[in-house]
């Protein structure tokens, strides 16, 4: 009769010959302080979640699993507590516990992403054995209880966790003490509840995907030991995209009593804070599914404070959305930059007094003097007028400021310009390679030619000085580009 009635207690409370005396849940790689207590305060904020699972929902008075965890650092430290209030009742059998857990987390390196995490849990077990809901054949037997039966009883827990950026190895094992709940009959003879001792261990790797790497892509595969039973095994696949939403499956395979199971999880985060999730649960076996039916799981998150991994996203998207506008900035800069030295130009000329056609000869002009590298002579408007190069300076692609080499060279300039006449004239010419457009050569040519006078009169070149740009019309060089980027100097007047 003792073993008749131990096996009810057994098969309709799911506990599986004690295999269940923990309720398995799925969601640990959302909640991972429910599988190791070394996960307690892993993630940044102050984290409280709400469980419901409601198993095989084809039987009469199957399990059902209420709890609550809350878990955070200490004030940023490597110290973190967690705590967890659960429920369990299963037809003749209710289990009522409340745990505290500390963890201490090690980092190995500044950035705290390679270390060692371990927890330590201490709780209390209080369980309920409800005989008015028993059907026995013969209630004189003196194994049975008229009244109902209640033990409480206390154990610890004990977790490890290595972690390196996204890998983590993780050992548990609940229930050290593998003490004994003690109930007394009618007759005052004990029975015994033996609270066994388990190990999971488990290994995974969130991988970074997408851009910025926001999202995360985790497989997992854990394994269960319980003595006396086969090793169950664990796998999951969970799909994080940006912490918006998440979706997942899994496999765990047969415990004595309970076949093995196939699951999908999938999960939304509100307004930041909060989070909702739901896993479906069922046997992979047909006839177990018809005679047990399936598993639902829902839970409810809440964080209070921003993960680190939220917070480096943001920062991100934030850097994303400075980097575009401080492009936007230097763009319209470009624009007005352009717009003023076409103005410049065209004011030159102007200034000038120069028609169609002394533009035309000027082009000339300086098409030849750029041939030339030493003195020359040509007849402008009649007179006679002596050309000589005095040197070029080179730019780097794009680059229109003067860099240390050109500004020393422009020193040496300034330097044999001091004791020139009033009547030499200096032609700075602008050039630039063929690469870009020719508007934009010759805006680019100019500012080159426009900075180098700049310079050399805040050197005190006094001298007649006459900016002009060739923009591309006038390389040195076919194959290397640098020799083309350049301002040249011509004197007249020697």
């Amino acid at each position: 009769m003792k073993a008749k009635f131990l096996i009810i207690i057994i098969v309709l409370s799911g506990l599986s010959l004690g295999a269940q005396q923990l309720p398995y849940l799925n969601q640990y790689l959302i909640n991972p302080y429910l599988a190791n207590p070394a996960m307690a305060g892993r993630s940044e904020g102050f984290n409280i979640y709400g469980l419901y699972k409601h198993q095989w929902d084809n039987m009469p008075d199957a399990p059902r699993t209420g709890l609550i965890t809350g878990d955070t650092r200490l004030m940023g430290s490597n110290h973190a507590v967690g705590a967890l209030v659960s429920f369990d009742k299963s037809n003749l059998l209710s289990n009522f516990s409340v745990q505290g857990t500390y963890a201490y987390h090690l980092p190995f390196n500044k950035k705290k992403n390679h270390g060692l995490s371990l927890g330590l849990t201490l709780g209390l077990l209080n369980q309920t054995i409800d005989f008015q809901k028993a059907n026995v054949l013969n209630p004189n037997d003196p194994f049975f209880s008229t009244n109902n039966a209640n033990s409480t009883s206390y154990d610890i827990g004990l977790g490890l966790n290595y972690f390196y950026r996204g890998l983590n190895i993780g050992i548990a094992c609940p229930q050290v003490f593998n003490n004994f709940l003690a109930y007394k009959n009618d007759a005052n003879i004990a029975n015994f509840y033996h609270l066994e001792r388990q190990i999971f261990s488990s290994i995974s790797m969130a991988f970074k995907m997408g851009p910025n790497k926001g999202s995360l892509l985790t497989p997992l595969f854990g394994v269960r030991y319980f003595k006396n039973t086969p090793l169950q095994y664990d796998a999951q696949l969970m799909f994080n995209w940006r912490e918006s939403f998440w979706m997942g499956v899994g496999y765990r395979s047969a415990a004595i009593f309970a076949r093995g199971g196939a699951h999908a999880t999938a999960g939304v985060r509100i307004m930041k804070s909060a989070s909702i999730s739901y896993n479906f649960e069922m046997p992979v076996v047909k006839d177990m599914n018809f005679a047990l039916g399936n598993t639902h799981e829902i839970m409810f998150g809440y964080r209070i404070g921003k993960s680190k991994r939220m917070e480096d996203l943001e920062k991100k998207m934030d850097t994303m959305g400075f980097n575009q506008r401080r492009l936007k900035r230097k763009l319209d800069e470009s624009y007005e930059d352009a717009a003023l030295l076409k103005n410049e130009l065209d004011s030159l000329r102007q200034a000038l007094g120069q028609s169609q056609a002394e533009i035309a000869k000027g082009a000339a002009l300086t098409k030849y003097l750029s041939e030339r590298n030493s003195n020359t002579s040509t007849n402008a408007n009649g007179a006679t007028v002596n050309y000589k190069k005095l040197g070029e300076v080179f730019f780097s692609k794009n680059v229109f400021s003067l860099d240390a080499t050109a500004k020393a060279q422009l020193d040496a300039l300034a330097e044999s310009l001091k004791g020139k006449g009033t009547n030499n004239i200096l032609y700075v010419i602008g050039n630039a390679s063929q690469e870009g457009n020719a508007n934009y050569n010759l805006i680019l040519a100019t500012k080159r030619a426009s900075f180098a006078k700049k310079y050399l009169m805040e050197k005190g070149a006094l001298n007649f000085i006459i900016i002009t740009s060739v923009g591309a019309e006038d390389p040195s060089s076919d194959k290397d580009m640098q020799k083309n980027r350049r301002v040249d100097f011509f004197i007249a007047g020697e």
